[in-house]
């Protein structure tokens, strides 16, 4: 998964503000690789076939942060 992103793990959230909180679809906690994760806040693209920018997840296991940027 480290091959099309870039990973960022912090105890604190990267994005201010009230956060989504939506299942991640399997994406794992970068500090930890529990799969147990939330959605908190993305990005992606305008077009019609868009891709996904950014997303920051939040690991209900370790209480870590994880920014996943696209790599370019």
């Amino acid at each position: 998964m480290g091959q099309d992103w870039n990973i960022k793990i912090d105890t604190q959230p990267f994005t201010p503000g009230k956060s989504a909180r939506m299942p991640s679809l399997g994406y794992p906690c970068g500090a930890c690789a529990n799969t147990s994760t939330q959605l908190c806040f993305a990005e992606s693209t305008d077009e019609a076939n868009s891709r996904l920018l950014w997303m920051e997840l939040s690991c209900r296991a370790c209480q870590h942060y994880t920014l996943y940027t696209t790599k370019k």
